[in-house]
């Protein structure tokens, strides 16, 4: 029997099969605008509402400001009060390289992980390991013990990921091989207009759909339409 974490996302753990094997290591990629900030956020929302403390580590964006856009966007969720109760907890790294070597942005995730007794983390982006490697094999290294060291600690995390495209497409990074699972975010033009799609690329441990279905950012949560498996 596969232990699995829901992710709580509406129509998304239906894709999964029931949710995520506990302890994996996820990317969520997609262009700008595609949610994939807010779909991590969300993942937390729902393991602080089954008292699972989560924590979520902002590289490039202020905090203040992923608190600010998520708070605004799901209005109708009581992110504010899981804030509050320290169940989600939302921390600035910064990004400068005099500032963190790969080992003390190591050292900073499982000090924070352990003082918070987290078991849901996001860390957004994945560019900072890149920003911190000297080159391509520095980088596929410096990943893999960051996911290693996750690993370690028991918890299942999201990373987020850029694409530069909208389009349905995508150009594999070393990341999307050593990770346990690749979710995509698409933002599709279709008859003049636009709308939102995923796809679920990997999964270890689970079988998962195949299928590129829409999905809504709304006032109560990400909404994903499923269709058969």
């Amino acid at each position: 029997m596969i232990e699995r974490i829901k992710t709580g996302i509406e129509g998304l753990d239906d894709l999964l099969y029931g949710g995520i094997p506990v302890g994996s290591q996820v990317f969520i990629v997609g262009g700008p605008g595609t949610g994939k900030t807010l779909m991590c956020s969300e993942f937390l929302f729902h393991g602080a509402e089954a008292g699972e403390a989560g924590i979520f580590f902002a590289l490039e964006e202020p905090a203040s400001s992923v608190i600010k856009n998520t708070i605004e966007t799901f209005s109708a969720l009581p992110f504010k009060k899981y804030i509050d109760s320290n169940l989600i907890s939302y921390v600035d790294i910064s990004l400068e390289k005099e500032e963190y070597g790969i080992g003390k942005f190591a050292q900073r995730l499982e000090e924070e992980i352990k003082k918070r007794n987290s078991k849901r983390v996001v860390i957004d982006s994945a560019t900072l390991v890149k920003y911190l490697s000297s080159d391509l094999l520095s980088y596929r290294k410096n990943m893999v013990g960051i996911l290693q060291k996750l690993k370690s600690l028991n918890v299942t995390s999201f990373f987020t990921g850029e694409l530069n495209t909208l389009k349905r497409e995508i150009a594999f990074e070393p990341e999307h091989y050593i990770a346990d699972g690749l979710i995509s975010l698409y933002n599709i033009l279709s008859d003049s207009k636009r709308f939102l799609g995923l796809e679920i690329l990997k999964m270890r441990g689970t079988k998962h759909s195949k299928m590129f279905v829409p999905f809504e950012i709304t006032s109560e949560g990400i909404k994903v339409k499923t269709y058969e498996k």
